[in-house]
């Protein structure tokens, strides 16, 4: 039970880590200063809660 909870609330983190990063990238391809952190991307998760 432990390892299926564990993959429910990495997944979505991840997730969210991983589009931070991407935003990030585009935001400097396109010559943009960056605005955009993973990290900042992950703590609306558990401010608003993360939908397990």
């Amino acid at each position: 039970m432990l390892l299926f909870l564990g993959r429910t609330l990495t997944a979505p983190l991840t997730s969210f880590h991983n589009t931070g990063k991407a935003i990030a990238n585009g935001q400097r391809a396109a010559g943009l200063q960056v605005t955009c952190s993973p990290a900042a991307s992950t703590r609306p998760a558990f401010a608003f809660g993360i939908n397990v």
